[in-house]
């Protein structure tokens, strides 16, 4: 999920279920995004023209 392998998790397995299901992979986030922007950055060139 992107947490270091130092990550502690303070609470039980069935809250930590709970809490990490609503996670977001944020390593992963960030290279769609990144990969993303190219191709918003052309759309919005194509319709100011």
């Amino acid at each position: 999920m992107g947490y270091p392998d130092t990550f502690k998790i303070p609470v039980s397995d069935t809250q930590a279920y709970k809490q990490f299901s609503q996670s977001a992979v944020v390593p992963m986030i960030k290279i769609v995004t990144t990969a993303m922007i190219p191709h918003i950055k052309s759309i919005l060139k194509k319709k100011a023209a």
